[in-house]
């Protein structure tokens, strides 16, 4: 096969479908003409978008890769836009290509069952059998605790989030087991964070929204709000605060100026669109990522070049008047979130009360939780403490210890700290490709430590599991390459060949 030729001619067809796409924008919104600049937006997430399906398609051409691995990739890509496209309502069930995919790859997956050797394989080459288990046992007594739930339609609705997110995370861990597939995973993410930028400028500039936004249900001085494919501003906040620090790796490691430079304009629009949906906690939570990345891990020679790139940054931006007035919201916000309040229904405040109606229910239950899916019922039902109205517990870790208990919340956060401090240790014995995947993980965990308190549930949220799912597999590929390297050394001497220490597929 001319795979060039076959390459030519999928760039023709996607600059086909591209026009193709902007005339059927024209004739389907409303009839009316478009702003120049919605049009460019549209055109530009097409654009990437397809590429990306191309590239897909290029790489089972070409790589020769199983069919469950491909399909796999397009699992993760769907999962980036979830319902935001595409989405079918089924009464109580809506379907979109996220979990149409999702079930496909668990056919493939649980087929493998039936055939005991291959099962044996694959298990032999998970290397990271103690996070599993502890993921296992979480959904089994996840679907234990249906037994004294006081809502079990609020309990099956959590449980089957949950069992989607582990899911996601054994099969990234069973099928990714080369450098190529993290590299593959990592770039994915990349050109997705800078879709959904794009889609956030076109809900700020244009005030139009996906059909599954909130703001097209708020006041008309609201509608600059961007939430891009969720459903709220804070999820969507969340989401960019994590990926920050991946194309901050990718920064830190381009090896041209153009790359460079496209990764700082990115950047510099994820700060200005976090900015635009005012989502406090993510100020914060991409400060402490950056604090945890300038202090551990870069090297002295480029703490001395980030900071003088910076204080240089910063006085040239004062210069304009834009930036003066950007800087000064950041620190209004800020203000509003450290200072104290005597009115109750402020959000520090209704934060406070949910936690310590949390508590009351877990001394209730005797540590053992209140079971999937229930803090909402509870908080309506069964309060002591004024919520004002919201019923949510805006904190994922207390979402944890609420919903399952201590012990299942003990083991979460032992996973947390086995997944930085794995990640820490891979970067500091790592170099190029390796070394840009774990400081992006280790980075994003970290301020994923506070992103993740700042959306109303944290559950649903596919990229909350993509990302333990990505820093468990790559943990996973390190160690069942280190296994080879000492392989090679043990056998050296015996064969008299010269060793290959390189990345081992």
């Amino acid at each position: 096969m001319n795979y060039a030729s076959l390459a030519s001619k999928l760039k023709v067809q996607i600059f086909f479908i591209v026009i193709l796409s902007l005339f059927a924008i024209y004739k389907l919104i409303n009839g009316d003409v478009i702003p120049l600049l919605k049009v460019l937006t549209i055109a530009a997430i097409f654009a990437v978008s397809l590429s990306l399906i191309k590239k897909t398609y290029m790489w089972y051409l070409i790589k020769n890769d199983p069919l469950s691995i491909t399909f796999l990739y397009l699992l993760i890509i769907s999962s980036f836009i979830g319902a935001g496209f595409f989405t079918l309502d089924l009464g109580p069930l809506s379907l979109f290509p996220y979990r149409i995919l999702l079930l496909v790859m668990c056919v493939l997956f649980f087929s493998v069952f039936v055939k005991e050797k291959e099962y044996m394989r694959m298990w032999s080459k998970v290397k990271v059998k103690k996070p599993i288990f502890f993921l296992i046992f979480w959904l089994l007594y996840a679907l234990l605790s249906l037994l004294w739930v006081r809502s079990l339609t609020g309990g099956l609705q959590d449980f089957i989030f949950l069992s989607f997110g582990i899911v996601i995370v054994f099969l990234v861990t069973f099928y990714f087991h080369n450098q190529n597939n993290y590299y593959n995973f990592f770039y994915i993410w990349i050109v997705m964070t800078a879709v959904l930028v794009g889609i956030g400028l076109w809900n700020h500039f244009t005030h139009q929204h996906l059909p599954v936004s909130r703001i097209n249900h708020v006041s008309s001085y609201q509608q600059g709000i961007p939430t891009a494919v969720f459903v709220n501003e804070n999820d969507y906040a969340s989401f960019l605060a994590i990926s920050f620090f991946f194309v901050l790796a990718f920064v830190n490691h381009a090896k041209t100026m153009i790359k460079r430079g496209a990764g700082f304009v990115l950047l510099a629009l994820i700060m200005y669109v976090i900015m635009l949906t005012d989502s406090r906690a993510n100020y914060i939570s991409v400060m402490l990522g950056l604090a945890f990345w300038f202090l551990f891990l870069i090297k002295r020679r480029a703490k001395i070049k980030v900071t003088f790139l910076a204080v240089i940054g910063f006085g040239l931006g004062m210069l304009s008047g834009r930036f003066r007035a950007i800087v000064g919201k950041f620190d209004d916000q800020l203000g509003t979130l450290l200072a104290s309040s005597d009115i109750g229904s402020d959000s520090v405040n209704i934060r406070i009360n949910l936690i310590r109606n949390a508590f009351d229910f877990l001394r209730d239950t005797f540590g053992l939780g209140i079971g999937s899916g229930n803090v909402e019922f509870y908080m309506k039902n069964l309060s002591a403490y004024d919520t004002f109205g919201e019923y949510n517990m805006h904190n994922w870790w207390m979402e944890i210890l609420v919903h399952h208990g201590i012990l299942i919340f003990s083991g979460y956060v032992l996973l947390y700290i086995f997944l930085i401090w794995n990640l820490y240790k891979a970067n500091r014995t790592s170099s190029g490709t390796d070394r840009m995947i774990s400081e992006a993980l280790v980075s994003s965990l970290i301020a994923f430590l506070l992103a993740s308190i700042s959306p109303n549930s944290f559950l649903a949220l596919n990229y909350n599991w993509l990302l333990i799912a990505f820093a468990l597999g790559f943990i996973n590929y390190k160690r069942l390459t280190d296994k080879k390297k000492n392989f090679l050394v043990e056998e050296a001497p015996y064969n008299g060949q010269e060793v290959n220490y390189g990345n081992a597929k």
